[in-house]
């Protein structure tokens, strides 16, 4: 229990160093382009980059004709889940 603890809390920090260094100037520089707040591009600008990969999978997955839709539809609606349950909890 202690080694998961330990390890959740490097993940946590590499995730915010990477962010510091990569994300942050690049929101930067984004938002001075399109004329944004800093307080908006931070709203806007990393929740379509948090959500762009979804939004990717379900679109190449709903192109099958098989399972695609369905499976797209359970992706979405289940990571929407997830991430609700998880904030809320």
């Amino acid at each position: 229990m202690p080694a998961s603890f330990l390890r959740l809390i490097f993940c946590f920090y590499f995730v915010s160093s990477t962010g510091d260094a990569y994300l942050s100037p690049c929101l930067g520089i984004m938002s001075d382009k399109l004329g944004l707040s800093q307080n908006l591009a931070g709203l806007t600008l990393i929740a379509f980059g948090n959500q762009a990969a979804d939004f990717i999978v379900a679109f190449v997955s709903a192109e099958d004709e098989g399972e695609g839709i369905a499976a797209s539809l359970g992706a979405l609606l289940g990571a929407g889940q997830f991430v609700t349950s998880f904030i809320m909890g």
